[in-house]
């Protein structure tokens, strides 16, 4: 019963559900690809699971990271370094 849960608990079983819908869409997807992956006669003209029919959800899984150049990460291996060693130096 909905009106004895919180709102945020209401806020996260939609979200528990939308997530279950997915996979359930995810699964049939896969298994539809399956099948007509049995009927081709050559390798090449298989399909992808994405590439049979596209997802709301396809989208958004895709998380591009920012590209860091060489100075910035050995800045950053540097800092972490001096962490480590003010870490150990605090500890004995």
């Amino acid at each position: 019963m909905f009106w004895k849960n919180t709102y945020a608990e209401n806020i996260r079983l939609g979200e528990s559900f939308q997530i279950n819908q997915n996979l359930e869409w995810d699964r049939i997807r896969y298994l539809s690809t399956m099948l007509v992956n049995v009927n081709v006669n050559k390798a090449s003209k298989r399909i992808q699971p994405q590439k049979l029919f596209k997802l709301p959800h396809d989208s958004i899984n895709k998380v591009k990271g920012k590209k860091y150049q060489e100075k910035e990460m050995l800045d950053f291996k540097k800092m972490v370094e001096e962490s480590q060693k003010n870490q150990k130096s605090k500890k004995d």
